[in-house]
């Protein structure tokens, strides 16, 4: 039972974190329009 509490625990803490950082990197994303790589080259 110890290793299905830790698999669960496991997977709620990953949907917790997806789901915080999808919509952050979203707005990141639509607020700063991506830099020609240009300057990386």
């Amino acid at each position: 039972m110890d290793n299905l509490d830790k698999l669960t625990l496991v997977l709620l803490v990953c949907l917790v974190v997806v789901a915080l950082i999808f919509p952050l990197s979203a707005g990141r994303h639509r607020d700063r329009p991506e830099r020609p790589h240009d300057r990386s080259r």
